[in-house]
Parts: structure tokens; sequence; C-alpha cells
């Protein structure tokens, strides 16, 4: 091993299915326009039961993430009944800000009483990150304040949009995404950059010490 050594730059695997996940809505928004609410809400229900189905099949694990997954699924069956019962799409739509405060307030929860909640779902989803990095080190606490300030943030925004403004609910659902994507995008390639930075630390430290040579050989390049 020659020079400094440095963990492989690789970004995290990308999962094909997780395109899957605008179905429900696109096919909410194309119901809306040759239909009445009712029957928007309920294909866009049917669409999101099967892309769970799909999803859940093509992953190896469970545990954590497959929970999250259960509470999202939950909201969604919830506003679905709502909107169903009362005939709003509006109703419907309030699936979204719900489900920003409800990961909001899990992970304000987590924080509070030291739960390695964002650590554990990182873990589970990326083992690579698992071999070096505990669910419990110290990143995770600063990517749980990203990922809190995140859905909190686009939690009131959706709320404004939904409540706030005269808006249709098909430019709410066009727009609300639009505003959302683009802050993901950058939090998550900030946390990307914090994980990295932590793993390239943890690895270093690992190989200096003598202690880690077996963890060296697996992932350090150079």
């Amino acid at each position: 091993m020659n020079g400094e050594a440095r963990p492989r730059e690789e970004l995290p695997p990308y999962n094909p299915w997780a395109g899957l996940g605008l179905l429900p809505i696109a096919a909410f928004l194309i119901m809306l326009e040759i239909a009445d609410a009712r029957a928007a809400i309920g294909v866009s229900l049917a669409v999101a039961l099967g892309v769970f189905y799909i999803q859940q099949r093509a992953e190896t694990g469970g545990g954590l993430i497959f929970k999250l997954a259960l509470l999202g699924l939950a909201t969604m069956i919830g506003s679905s009944i709502a909107g169903l019962v009362l005939d709003s799409e509006r109703i419907f739509l309030w699936q979204d800000p719900i489900g920003d405060f409800s990961i909001a307030a899990l992970l304000l929860l987590a924080l509070a009483f030291s739960w390695p909640l964002t650590g554990r779902v990182i873990c589970e989803l990326f083992p690579r990150v698992a071999a070096v990095l505990e669910p419990g080190h110290r990143v995770f606490v600063l990517v749980g304040l990203i990922f809190l300030f995140e859905n909190l943030a686009m939690g009131l925004i959706r709320v404004w949009l939904l409540e706030g403004t005269e808006i249709s609910s098909a430019q709410y659902a066009l727009f609300s995404r639009a505003v959302a994507w683009p802050l993901r995008a950058v939090l998550a390639l900030a946390s990307y950059w914090l994980i990295r930075r932590a793993m390239r630390a943890e690895l270093i430290a690992a190989a200096r010490s003598g202690s880690g040579e077996a963890v060296g050989q697996a992932e350090l390049g150079e």
C-alpha cells in the first residue's frame, strides 16, 4: 500500500426500482384529467400498492427500511380513505406533508434519545458503509439533522402550497415535487460527502494503527 490510504470514491449503487415511486402520482394526475377525484385516488392507491409489492420483492433485506416503507404506505392508505370518503383530492394530497412531518418526528425522537436511526438506515442500505462505520458514529447525527431539516422544510412548504395558495391539485403535485427533488438531491450529496469523509478518516486511522489491515486491503485504494 503506497502513499496515503484512501477509500475508493464511488457513488452508492443505483436502485433500478426507485423510479417506480413516481407511478402513483403519475396515475393520479392522469386520472384526474379524465375522471373524477375518487377514480384518481383509487387508481393511485392501487398503483402504490403494486409498486410497494414490487419494490419489497426486489429488496434482499427488510428490517428497519421495510418498517419505514410500511409507515409511508400507511400514510397513503389513510389519506386515500379520507379522500375517498370526502370526495376530495386535496385531502388525498395531504399525505405529502403528513409523511414529511412523520419522518421529521422520528428523526427528532431518535436524536433526542440517542437512537441511531439514520445510521441504521444508511448501513442497511449500503453494506460498504456498515463495514467501516458503526450506526452510532457521530457523522450520522449530522446527517440526521440534515434529513430533519429537509423534511421539516418540505412539510411546511407543502402545507403552504395546499392551504395558502389557490393552485390546483395537479399544479401542487407537480410544483411540490419540483421543489423537493433539487433540495433532496443537494442534501443527499452533502450527506454522501460527509459520510465518505468519515469513512476515509476511519480507514486511515485503522490502517495507521495496524488494526484494520484486512479492512484496508478490501476498502482502500491507491
